[in-house]
This record gives structure tokens, sequence and C-alpha cells, in this order.
């Protein structure tokens, strides 16, 4: 499974974007690409969240959680400092994020919270997981990202959102994709 994604984490606002591309080959499972895309605009504010599958259907969620500053949580332990690039000091360490991932490596820049490396290991799933992090930029360069797309105008809520939300396939990589981006924690 490969993937991409475009994040704008607006924390003054209480509101975030996520425009994400995942695909799939297996040998065993499925020998053909499958390709999925989803755009998520979540309004903390107002506890709703716009889900876009494939550019074309739209969802819209009540949210039972809030915003959170993401940083390194104090129950994280120190596994390792090092430098980077231009002599960029970063700091590895382990941590949880609720009770879906147990063990998670996140090594950031020290000082800022900036990502710069991921993995997660899902015992759930077996499987192990890495995010690099790319392009990080101050502000939010393009506010129009966030407002509510054409075909989620007259749609109205069909369930409730919550942490634990995981069923098929499709809900696995938006549950991973939505962690990695947004770094949530269980209330």
């Amino acid at each position: 499974m490969n993937g991409s994604a475009v994040v704008a984490y607006d924390f003054t606002n209480s509101r975030a974007f996520i425009n994400a591309t995942v695909v799939q080959k297996s040998l065993v499972l499925k020998p053909e690409l499958q390709r999925y895309s989803v755009l998520y605009i979540e309004d903390y504010k107002n506890n709703v969240e716009y889900e876009v599958d494939d550019g074309k259907n739209c969802q819209k969620a009540w949210m039972d959680f809030n915003m959170t500053k993401q940083c390194v949580q104090g129950e994280a332990k120190l596994l390792q400092s090092g430098l980077v690039g231009d002599g960029t000091i970063i700091d590895t360490y382990n941590t949880t994020l609720g009770d879906s991932y147990q063990n998670i490596r996140a090594t950031i820049e020290r000082g800022s919270c900036l990502p710069v490396h991921l993995v997660y290991i899902d015992s759930d799933y077996g499987s192990v997981t890495g995010v690099d992090v790319y392009g990080i930029t101050p502000g939010i360069k393009d506010t129009k990202i966030f407002d509510i797309p054409p075909q989620c105008k007259k749609v109205s809520p069909i369930y409730r959102k919550n942490q634990d939300d995981k069923n098929d396939l499709k809900s696995r990589i938006r549950k991973i994709v939505k962690k990695f981006m947004s770094g949530r924690r269980n209330p």
C-alpha cells in the first residue's frame, strides 16, 4: 500500500483539510491495482466532517471528538536524538495513539513539534506502516480549501463518527490516513 496526502491543519480556526490517495496491490488477495482517494474537511467548531470519496459521493458525519494540538504527549519515551540535513536536531519517541496504535515511533524536529517520520505498528491487522512528512509550510495559503464541496451542500449527516469506526478495507484505509495525517488522540 502506498499513499500520499495534502494536509492543512488550522488549529486557530479549529478545522482540518486532508486530501489523500492510497494505491494498493496484492499478488495474493487482489492482483489488480486498487486506487482510493478521499477528501476530508473537518469543522471542529461545529463538530461536522465532510468526506468525498473518489471525488464523487459526499458523506456528512457528526464528530464526537475535539481538535487536539499535535505534539508528542507526556507519556512518550525518548528513544534517541540526532541530526538530519543541515544540522536540524530531531528526537525519536515511542508512543501510543489511543487503543488502536499501541506502538508508534515518532521522529520530530526538536522544539517545533513538526513530524519528520512516523512508524505505526498495528497489532490488529499485523501491519507496519511508515510515513514520511515533506513540504511543511506555515500558514494556510488558500482558505477556500475549507469551503464545503458542492456535492456536500445538501447532504444531511448520516451517522455519528467516533474514534473506533473500523469496518471494511475502505474504512480501514480512511482510519489509517486520518490518524497519520491528523494525529488524533482518543478523548
